[in-house]
């Protein structure tokens, strides 16, 4: 590359602005990316319940970042889990249909006014960003930052076999881990790769501290998030070490909370269960746990298991998909079933202090190494500064 920086506009399509993961890693990779001259312009949804967004827009407006809103459709089958949902169907798909039409046209405006050098849709389940990039002859990264199916249950509109075709023709993909480019078949493109996630700066990579007594588990609260595994395990574990807690952080589904807190009064262990919903310094709960647990059946990349790597926390971790490639990367310890994770949680509150402090300390270096924001806006600008002097590289 050479050593001038040259500004290059990148329109972003994000498909929503909720503080989950996939919002975080594209936050935190477009912060670091303005420093090598992108110029961003983000595409999202037109309208956000409540305070939904608020943290999003506060950021992007920080960073002075020009937003865009128009119709965003997932392009997912319609659930059909319920009598109501069957019978409302058709109607369901005729509205994707006419969604997907309209964020078309409004995407369509947008880029014309625009004018970008690149296209850069942010998750796998928007189409419209390959749709119109390719009609005006713009080049088109696709981020893939889920399975889509294995992880959220969703079922590809049309098809996962034109979805994959479409990876396949005229894009530059980027996965966040080598298990999803294998599973949509790119791992022999040249122009498919995988780029981990930008997690944390290097700067926030400190020495490991001492812990204090309880678990943790970040993230949504939700069935795919496993937490009622992590919570059977607890409450196994609480009959023995009645001197820790366990500590759940993250937003969620109010009726699964609700069943979970049910659960928990049931085995016994309600009273050392701290349910914190969202946090702005999640970091520091996890720096001074004794473990963060991810039980997710299948994360496409877990950045949590990432962060509890960068700040000196032992992860305890489910042994699939992204969750595993970090853990077989980095270290740490993995389960399958509800009585491994109970071996693990005694496990690691048995380590000496050292014992605890050498492991951490090999496993966030393996961590910055990889999964640093800063590594992630190299690779990313790398594959930006090709594209851009040779578009059909």
């Amino acid at each position: 590359m050479e050593n001038k920086k040259k500004e290059i506009k990148v329109l972003y399509i994000i498909h929503g602005c909720q503080m989950g993961g996939a919002t975080i890693s594209f936050l935190n990779m477009i912060t670091e990316l303005v420093k090598y001259g992108i110029k961003p312009i983000i595409v999202g949804p037109n309208t956000y319940k409540g305070n939904t967004g608020k943290e999003f827009f506060k950021r992007i407006e920080q960073l002075n970042i020009e937003y865009h809103g128009i119709f965003i459709p997932m392009q997912i089958w319609p659930i059909t889990l319920n009598w109501e949902q069957r019978i409302l169907w058709p109607i369901n798909i005729l509205k994707l249909v006419i969604k997907i039409l309209i964020g078309t046209k409004q995407l369509e405006y947008t880029i014309k006014t625009t004018n970008p050098d690149i296209v850069h849709t942010n998750t796998g389940v928007v189409s419209i960003g390959n749709t119109v990039a390719k009609k005006y002859n713009i080049p088109h990264v696709w981020h893939l930052r889920e399975y889509q199916d294995k992880d959220f249950n969703w079922k590809i509109f049309p098809s996962k076999k034109i979805f994959i075709k479409k990876l396949q023709t005229d894009n530059y993909v980027i996965t966040i881990t080598k298990d999803i480019l294998r599973y949509f078949h790119l791992d022999k493109n040249s122009n498919c790769k995988c780029i981990y996630n930008g997690i944390l700066s290097t700067d926030d990579a400190k020495e490991p501290i001492s812990k204090e007594k309880y678990f943790a588990c970040a993230s949504q609260i939700q069935e795919n998030k496993g937490h009622e595994d992590v919570i059977r395990a607890f409450a196994e574990f609480y009959k023995t070490h009645k001197d820790y807690r366990l500590k759940i952080l993250g937003f969620g589904d109010k009726h699964f909370i609700y069943k979970m807190k049910k659960l928990s009064l049931q085995l016994n262990c309600s009273e050392a269960i701290d349910w914190l919903g969202y946090k702005n310094n999640v970091k520091d709960y996890i720096r001074k746990a004794r473990a963060l647990i991810v039980a997710s059946w299948f994360e496409g990349f877990g950045r949590m298991t990432a962060e509890a790597c960068m700040l000196g926390c032992i992860p305890i971790g489910r042994n699939t998909a992204g969750t595993k490639e970090i853990i077989d990367y980095t270290g740490g310890l993995r389960f399958s079933t509800v009585g491994e994770l109970i071996s693990r949680m005694n496990e690691v509150v048995e380590m000496q202090e050292r014992e605890y402090n050498n492991i951490a300390k090999c496993i966030q270096q393996r961590a910055v190494n990889a999964f640093s924001i800063e590594q992630n806006a190299i690779e990313i600008y790398k594959l930006y500064y090709n594209i851009y002097k040779n578009p059909s590289f």
